[in-house]
């Protein structure tokens, strides 16, 4: 009977391994569908700005026509490079927010800097909207139409408005839903996991 119960109870620690594992293991993959749903979103960013840096690139002898393009070309077009460099340094964070391959801690620690990284962004993302929107719209007029902006002000400058409007309201949006819920997701997977391994 003794041998039965020392059998009954080695099944039931194993058992609890098997389980606090397999929860790990979620838990684990959470965070990982997390930092995946921001990649999705940072790549269809990075193959825009690819994009738009090989058009900023073929059409940079038309950028001379007057000052204010001029301007609006050099303005645009650093907004566009420092995207692409904003996309390689939370790339870098994204590949080291994995709970399997570092300690929970530093995990925890590159994902709150990752917040602090992305928070900032935000912030000067809405704060210069209004003059990444008028440089964007006045190239793009230029480029597309072949119109300056400035022969038409009453017709743009609702535009401009209206697209500085749009875009505040969907930075907030993708922030918001994308970065901060996933972040919040991770960091929930985090104290779990620390619980389990605890």
């Amino acid at each position: 009977m003794k041998a039965m119960w020392q059998q009954y109870d080695k099944t039931l620690q194993e058992n609890k391994i098997l389980n606090e594992q397999l929860i790990n293991l979620m838990l684990e993959n959470k965070s990982r569908s997390a930092v995946k749903n921001i990649l999705i979103y940072e790549y269809t960013g990075l193959a825009l700005c690819i994009l738009l840096t090989i058009v900023y690139i073929l059409l940079f002898n038309t950028a001379f026509e007057n000052t204010l393009l001029t301007a609006s070309y050099f303005v645009s077009f650093a907004f566009i490079i420092g995207s692409l460099l904003m996309f390689y340094k939370k790339y870098k964070m994204l590949s080291a927010m994995d709970p399997s391959k570092n300690s929970v801690s530093e995990t925890a620690q590159t994902t709150e800097r990752f917040r602090l990284l992305v928070s900032k962004e935000r912030l000067w993302t809405i704060i210069l909207s209004p003059l990444i929107i008028s440089s964007t719209l006045v190239v793009m007029a230029k480029w597309v139409k072949d119109i300056d902006v400035m022969d038409m002000p009453d017709v743009f400058l609702p535009r401009i408005l209206i697209g500085i409007v749009a875009i505040i309201a969907s930075l907030l949006l993708v922030y918001k839903l994308l970065y901060f819920k996933s972040i919040q997701t991770i960091k929930d997977n985090l104290e779990e996991i620390k619980k389990f391994r605890a």
